[in-house]
């Protein structure tokens, strides 16, 4: 019952009860039929009810406790015996500051219905029936109200449901109403719908390279088998711009084709919390940093999904980021393509103090490099981005920016050899790999 409502029935009420004829009567009376009010129903008799324990007084009978209660809400609890005891003045009074008083705790009541109705949803489950076909059969589950229980544990929950498959993939998703069409590739459609694919990357979401797979794919035609299409290797996100469009892209995707999954939420929220790390990443390129660091919690939240844990959230991305920076402080030295070059009044790099000569092991300022032989095991100093296929780097020439630590232009593929596991280690890039 809204306030205007309860007003009217205040109203109601005062009139009803004011009535000469109601008070010498001790309850109520239909009023005289040459003096009719628009407040009084003319179909309700209410006659009073004589009580011989109260000296002669009359008590209001059943139906005009009932009447009473309905007009005035706030006495609803209130027993017979009570309201009975009261004049009618003091009854209205004890209503109306009942209703001044919840008008001002308001925001506290706001929420309190709030909590009741979440209290209400869990003791009482929707059973539903139906079919969905994600088009134009959809089932009534799908307009539901949202589930009140943590992101991370909506994930579980959803794992145990879909399986470590995820879902079937599809693109037909309107994604041009939010702003984002034309921004996501044809694999970044199927990894998506699979939480616990190892391909999922953040560059998979940007029109840079919807347009580079389309126009840089081929087929290759092997003996006896069938033809295989083979991308190009993706462009890499090199602008902050570029990069806020590909987590809104991402976050806006998994919004329509899994709307559970919310740890790119997480990723993109912990990233402006943050102000996209300015300040540990001053003088860097940081959509670059940016870009690896989100595939490196792409990955660890893909492992999770297939090993039934939680993704990383809160203090669990928070240490991710100190543990994966503290390691590439000195990988990303340099300015962003949309960031202008600042001026630090340092010379420039030359072949005097920086000898790049095949086979040459000086450093800067004439420093001898030094560092350990291929890690054949793990891959640790292999070039990632000589595996990526955009190293601006020569063989042998490759090195950690700032350090004395080279970096080695071998394959990263896992592969068995002699029983061991290893890295292939060849001179050749992870897509060349055959």
């Amino acid at each position: 019952m809204d306030v205007d409502e309860r007003e009217e029935n205040t109203i109601t009420a005062r009139n009803l009860l004011e009535d000469e004829r109601l008070r010498t009567r001790g309850g109520f009376a239909p009023p005289p039929r040459t003096q009719e009010s628009p407040f009084i129903p003319q179909t309700r008799t209410w006659l009073p009810t004589p009580d011989p324990g109260m000296g002669g007084q009359q008590r209001l009978s059943a139906e005009s406790l009932k009447c009473l209660r309905e007009n005035l809400p706030f006495l609803a609890s209130f027993p017979d015996d009570y309201l009975n005891s009261q004049s009618i003045d003091s009854l209205i009074k004890a209503n109306m500051v009942a209703r001044q008083a919840e008008s001002q705790s308001s925001g506290k009541s706001l929420e309190s219905r709030l909590n009741q109705n979440f209290v209400r949803a869990a003791a009482n489950p929707v059973e539903l029936t139906g079919s969905d076909n994600r088009s134009s059969v959809l089932h009534p589950a799908r307009f539901l109200g949202g589930a009140g229980i943590s992101v991370t544990t909506m994930w579980l929950e959803a794992r145990k449901v879909l399986g470590p498959s995820g879902v079937v993939a599809i693109s037909n998703y309107d994604m041009g109403s939010l702003g984002c069409s034309g921004c996501v590739t044809a694999k970044g459609w199927e990894t998506l719908h699979n939480p616990g694919s190892s391909d999922m990357t953040l560059k998979l979401f940007t029109v840079a390279n919807v347009s580079h797979v389309a126009s840089g794919s081929k087929t290759v035609t092997l003996a006896g088998e069938e033809g295989v299409t083979i991308s190009e290797n993706l462009k890499s996100i090199a602008e902050m711009g570029e990069l806020k469009m590909a987590l809104r892209t991402l976050r806006e995707a998994a919004s329509l084709a899994v709307p559970w999954n919310k740890s790119y939420s997480v990723l993109e929220g912990f990233f402006i919390t943050h102000d996209f790390m300015s300040s540990e990443l001053e003088g860097k390129k940081k959509a670059a940093a940016l870009a690896a660091f989100t595939d490196h919690v792409l990955k660890l939240n893909a492992a999770a999904w297939i090993q039934e844990t939680k993704f990383l959230a809160g203090g669990d991305l928070e240490a991710a980021w100190n543990s994966w920076w503290g390691a590439r402080k000195f990988c990303y030295d340099g300015q962003d393509e949309d960031q202008p070059m600042k001026d630090k009044g340092s010379a420039p790099r030359s072949s005097s103090n920086f000898s790049r000569r095949p086979g040459s092991q000086q450093g800067p300022q004439g420093r001898q490099y030094s560092g350990p032989a291929p890690d054949w095991t793990n891959g640790s100093n292999f070039c990632g981005r000589y595996n990526s296929g955009n190293c601006p780097n020569k063989h042998g020439e490759c090195f950690v920016p700032g350090t004395g630590t080279k970096l080695f232009h071998l394959c990263t593929v896992d592969i068995t050899k002699n029983g061991q596991k290893r890295k292939c280690g060849k001179k050749h890039t992870k897509s060349e790999h055959k």
